[in-house]
């Protein structure tokens, strides 16, 4: 008779140890997949009517447009910095692929290591490569020629997520005969 009451003892403890086991099990994936859900970070939509491009970020991410002379850089900023940059210059050579001995001409002290062709926006040929700064830090650099500009997509090396999302959503206009009319240069 106690041999029957320790075998059903050890029954009930085994059930209510698999059960825990189970309820813990879903209670953790479904936590799991919930804070997933909610890192999924939202989307916004960067849109320069000016230029006549477009592309998606992280929209916790912090977007600012700085103009100087000669180059208009848009900067994406996260928590840990400065995330990445486009900057955009006017380009009249009448260059359609750019090179690396393109790139050396104007910057010949420039490093380029990993450097691969590329594409953007599905048909623009594009120079990929990663840039180790004069300080240390890397960065991955997508440079193509566009409609009569330089577009230079700087990201920091450990942000490679926001590059793949600028690039996989990146639009570009059509090229026109006067690219001037894109940047609203009226000649004044």
């Amino acid at each position: 008779m106690q041999d029957s009451k320790l075998y059903t003892l050890i029954g009930i403890i085994t059930v209510v140890l698999f059960g825990a086991a189970y309820g813990a099990t879903v209670i953790y994936s479904t936590t799991v997949r919930s804070e997933m859900a909610s890192s999924t970070p939202a989307i916004a939509t960067y849109n320069n009517p000016g230029y006549g491009i477009s592309f998606d970020y992280p929209s916790e991410d912090l977007l600012e447009e700085h103009e100087d002379v000669g180059v208009d850089t848009i900067t994406i900023t996260d928590v840990l910095g400065e995330a990445g940059k486009i900057s955009i210059t006017p380009f009249k050579e009448d260059v359609k692929i750019l090179t690396t001995a393109r790139v050396h001409k104007d910057l010949p002290n420039l490093v380029l290591q990993d450097v691969k062709d590329a594409y953007v926006a599905l048909t623009v040929p594009a120079l990929t490569f990663t840039d180790v700064g004069t300080d240390g830090v890397s960065s991955q650099e997508v440079w193509f020629v566009h409609g009569g500009y330089l577009y230079q997509i700087s990201t920091r090396s450990t942000a490679t997520m926001l590059q793949k999302q600028i690039l996989d959503s990146l639009k570009l206009p059509e090229p026109t005969l006067d690219s001037s009319v894109l940047a609203g240069d009226n000649g004044s």
